[in-house]
């Protein structure tokens, strides 16, 4: 801190300006920091929907992308096993993806700050660039079914048929 050919009175004034240097940088730091909460708050707070193609299934998700909420229409429970689930997958990974690009957004302002220090970062620190978010894995595709599948036709009634009654009837026990 002593620099050579300073006066006491010389030191004194550059200590003071460090100082000033020195507080001015924590000031910055603790800006900066309560835009990072703030931040952090609001992209926390995110929520995601996703309705399917032919809307039997809506999904919400939270932030992280855990389902809080799904609704299906009675026409969707009309569907079968097979169509529903993959219409529910489906959803829930789109709502899921929505929620990750609204957090990107909120984020978005503090981070951009910070692009050229991480970039340096990953350049220089070893493992540090294989570090990212994976996108949200897309498993299924929603088959957009139509909202109620057609029924199939009744079965052509045969002459030995006695009457249109259960086939096992107590009676004939």
């Amino acid at each position: 801190m002593t620099e050579p050919g300073l006066t006491p009175e010389q030191r004194e004034a550059r200590v003071a300006e460090l100082r000033v240097q020195a507080d001015q940088a924590v000031a910055g730091l603790r800006q900066q920091l309560a835009a990072v909460k703030e931040a952090q708050g609001r992209a926390l707070g995110v929520t995601a929907q996703a309705r399917s193609r032919d809307g039997g299934v809506t999904v919400t998700v939270d932030a992280t992308g855990v389902v809080t909420a799904i609704t299906f229409t009675p026409a969707a429970l009309a569907s079968t096993p097979d169509r529903l689930a993959a219409a529910t997958v489906a959803t829930i990974q789109e709502a899921a993806a929505r929620a990750r690009a609204a957090m990107t957004a909120e984020l978005s302002p503090v981070t951009a700050a910070g692009a050229e220090v991480l970039a340096a970062a990953r350049g220089n620190v070893p493992g540090l660039a294989d570090l990212v978010v994976p996108p949200v894995p897309r498993t299924a595709a929603d088959p957009g079914e139509p909202a109620v599948p057609p029924r199939p036709a009744p079965p052509a009634r045969r002459d030995d048929d006695d009457d249109a009654g259960p086939v096992m009837r107590e009676d004939t026990w």
